[in-house]
């Protein structure tokens, strides 16, 4: 059956620290090193200035949503969720404090989403499988997608979702296509009515872009469609490789595609792109109207 999760009536954006040295208030900011992603950085300075701070008031550092930069000592705390970042390092056997963005006059909403349970333990069961084959440890897997070993845990045990990107590089490391991380589809077609389909997240954030799944899962199945709505207000996308090819066709709206070393194509509705998914790129909407996109992939090895 499938679940509906709510829209957040405030965001769960938050720092991120370790109860025993805890940040809990917006004056503990200054002098310390905080890690962030691309992606949250115009949130946090956003904070910051509502709370009287500046970016030279503490030292900001890359980060990629794996908290073992904070348990190191390496950082102070680190710009998360607190849907899913206390969960991570208390699997882990460290409790989490956190500053709530909410709390100190950043007062957003984010959306609402579909999902079923089963699929997420499909996925994960999947996973789990495919590196109980090559004889992987969760641990070695965790390393190599740049994620903790606690988080491989809960995708295992269906109890966490993973993000289009996340999916792809776990299906790269375990030498497999995406779609044979998908719950098997029995039937030899799929109908997918207008409205329906899985929702995955494009990035790994709560608040990300979301998709509609609209093709097959399994093995041998190499082609994956996604449809997306963008809407103006959505955060900008994350940078995004795979292997295989993207065919991009704008349904309505306008979109510029970007890709590494700043070249970027416009299109606009009815226009399509074709290219190579290993070129690092990623979409930025354009103008004031929702954009309507088909993304069409052909997934290898």
């Amino acid at each position: 059956m499938p679940w509906m999760k709510p829209m957040y009536q405030l965001s769960p954006l938050c720092i991120v620290s370790l109860a025993s040295s805890p940040l809990n208030a917006p004056s503990d900011l200054r002098g310390k090193t905080v890690g962030v992603a691309d992606s949250d950085k115009p949130a946090l300075l956003t904070f910051l200035s509502i709370n009287g701070l500046k970016e030279s008031d503490l030292k900001l550092v890359p980060f990629q949503y794996d908290p073992t930069p904070l348990i190191d000592g390496q950082m102070d705390g680190f710009v998360g969720y607190s849907t899913q970042d206390p969960i991570t390092l208390k699997e882990g056997g460290h409790k989490a404090a956190i500053m709530m963005y909410a709390d100190y006059g950043y007062k957003t909403v984010t959306q609402t989403y579909v999902a079923t349970a089963d699929f997420g333990r499909d996925v994960g069961a999947a996973i789990r499988r495919r590196r109980r084959e090559l004889g992987m440890t969760s641990k070695e897997l965790a390393a190599q997608a740049g994620v903790s070993a606690p988080f491989i845990t809960q995708v295992e045990l269906g109890r966490s979702s993973v993000s289009l990107p996340r999916l792809y590089r776990i299906a790269e490391i375990l030498g497999v296509t995406p779609n044979s991380l998908l719950p098997v589809s029995s039937a030899s077609f799929l109908v997918t009515r207008a409205g329906a389909g899985q929702e995955m997240r494009a990035a790994h954030r709560d608040d990300a872009q979301r998709s509609r799944l609209l093709t097959r899962g399994g093995p041998g199945i190499a082609l994956k469609a996604h449809h997306y709505l963008i809407d103006p207000s959505d955060p900008e996308q994350d940078w995004f490789r795979h292997h295989g090819e993207d065919l991009v066709y704008v349904i309505r709206g306008q979109l510029v595609v970007e890709f590494e070393h700043g070249r970027q194509t416009e299109l606009g509705a009815g226009d399509a792109l074709h290219h190579d998914g290993e070129i690092p790129h990623r979409w930025v909407h354009v103008g004031e109207s929702p954009t309507e996109v088909l993304i069409v992939n052909d997934v290898h090895i």
